[in-house]
């Protein structure tokens, strides 16, 4: 699934890491399912990078990754300072540019 939405392109990026390095083949870069195929192991996790996402296009995000609500809020209200939350095993972590 390449979620695409009013910008263009929601994820510009989706990274899977494994042992710390990035893995890169090209094949999950705009696709998060993808991306979530990818995962092999408990310690690989998931890097997507988004662009301006509608609270819509946040929620497919959230539903595919399974994000906790109050990570999903934080995701698309303005003005929020970076930072780094725990959310049961996941690890979140905003800044805005």
């Amino acid at each position: 699934m390449r979620t695409t939405g009013h910008n263009g392109a929601v994820i510009i990026d989706c990274v899977v890491y494994r042992d710390g390095r990035r893995v890169d083949d090209g094949s999950h870069r705009h696709d998060l399912l993808a991306a979530c195929s990818a995962l092999h192991d408990e310690r690989d996790f998931i890097w997507p990078r988004l662009y301006e996402p509608t609270a819509a296009e946040m929620t497919d995000v959230a539903r595919i990754l399974g994000l906790h609500p109050l990570a999903v809020e934080d995701a698309v209200k303005a003005h929020q300072r970076p930072k780094l939350e725990r959310y049961g095993d996941w690890l979140l972590g905003s800044s805005r540019h």
